[in-house]
Order: structure tokens, then sequence, then C-alpha cells
């Protein structure tokens, strides 16, 4: 039994992130410590982004759902999409595999959500939603913390106490 014991609450906040926000055609660079008053335009285009990408960093985009349901995410970051190479890792690649089996995706077709969730994996680009069935979301979690995700779009479910390891938010 503990008799004498201590907490401390600790306000601690993302650190070394950095945080953008698009509006417009332009980006926004925020820091967790500013408030979001003080947002710092930066570079017009996805620079910073792309750059971060072939540099072996990762990126964490949130979207509305309808972003990801009606595939309006894939025009939006089509330039970013295009420069990432095809996952070669055995790993990534078997996790890949259990998730289109778990979601029954056919291996050729494309059109059907889980063909899309599945052939963007395979870019190492993972979509993460609350409609996702558990055990899915399981998988896809999984393919993030093995460090096999380059990009991950989610919608806010993803903030509900789950820590993934994305270089830019």
């Amino acid at each position: 039994i503990i008799e004498d014991y201590a907490s401390d609450a600790f306000n601690q906040k993302a650190v070394g992130q950095l945080f953008y926000y698009k509006d417009n055609n332009q980006i926004y660079l925020y820091s967790p410590y500013e408030s979001v008053k003080n947002l710092i335009a930066v570079r017009q285009d996805d620079a910073i982004i792309k750059n971060t990408l072939e540099n072996g960093g990762t990126i964490l985009v949130y979207l509305a759902k309808t972003k990801i349901y009606n595939w309006s995410f894939l025009k939006e970051f089509e330039q970013i999409i295009s420069i990432l190479p095809d996952v070669k890792d055995e790993k990534a690649l078997l996790l890949i595999e259990k998730i289109r089996v778990y979601l029954g995706a056919s291996k050729t077709a494309r059109g059907k959500q889980s063909s899309l969730l599945v052939n963007l994996l395979k870019k190492g680009i993972v979509l993460h939603h609350g409609s996702i069935p558990l055990k899915g979301r399981a998988i896809l979690e999984e393919f993030i913390k093995s460090g096999h995700a380059k990009i991950c779009f989610a919608t806010s479910t993803l903030l509900k106490g789950i820590n993934m390891p994305f270089d830019i938010v």
C-alpha cells in the first residue's frame, strides 16, 4: 500500500511539431504555444509539405468526412500524392494485405471505397475516420505506428486520444 504519493499535471503540448492551416490557397503556420490570432503567412504553394515528404517526414491532414467520402481530397492533394513512391517494405505489405482481406477489397477493382483505401495504403497514405470498423482502424493504426504511413488523411476521430508519429499536422 502506498501511503504517501503525489501527482502533477503537466501542461504539455505537441513538442517539435509545426501546424499549418490552409485557407483560400494561403498556408499559415502556427505553433501550439501561440494563439490562433498570431498566424504567420508562409508560402502559397505546397513546397513545405513536399520538402517534408522528400526528406522522409510525415504529414497528418485533418479533413471533413465528406472530403474523404467524395474523394475531393485526392484532387486537392494530387501533386503531393504523386511524389510518393510505392510501399516496398514487407511488413507494410502484409498489413496492407491484412486490411484488404478484412475489408473484402478486390486485388484489382478500383472505385470502391475499400479499394481506394487499399490502393492509397500502397503509396503510404492512410484514410482514418470513425466509420471504418474498429478492427480496420486497429490495422491502420498499426501501419501508422510502424512508420509506414507518409500521409494520413483523418477526421477529428484521430484526436480522441491516439498518439501518432507525424511531423506536420
